[in-house]
This record gives structure tokens, sequence and C-alpha cells, in this order.
């Protein structure tokens, strides 16, 4: 694995598990909005081998930034 590439949490589709449409505290960092449990993306920042943070994105907003 490359430095710093993110990997997709294991819980990363709270979408699919019949999430809500709150707010989670989670803000998008291609549109700086708070996303929605229904469109949260939970991306693990790696950096070095070892796991980092997590970062939330939007769905459509991640697949348009990977």
């Amino acid at each position: 694995m490359a430095r710093d590439e993110g990997k997709l949490n294991k819980n990363a589709l709270a979408g699919k598990r019949g999430a809500s449409a709150v707010l989670t505290p989670h803000t998008c960092p291609s549109c700086n909005e708070r996303v929605a449990e229904n469109q949260l993306l939970v991306v693990m920042q790696v950096n070095g081998g070892k796991r980092g943070r997590t970062q939330g994105y939007h769905r459509s907003c991640y697949k348009l930034a990977g």
C-alpha cells in the first residue's frame, strides 16, 4: 500500500444498513458539508503503513475524488 492511501472502513456504507438522513459529525472534505448517515462513506486514512484517523465523505463526492 502506498503512503497516505485511503482504505474503506469495514463499516463504510452505513446507508446499506438502513441508516437515516440524520446528519453525522463528519464534514465531507470535497464539498465541506455535513454528511447524512444514509450518504456516509467512511474512509480509513493510512499513513506509512499505520492506520490513521477516519474521514467521512458523501458517497457521490468520494467517487468524484477517487
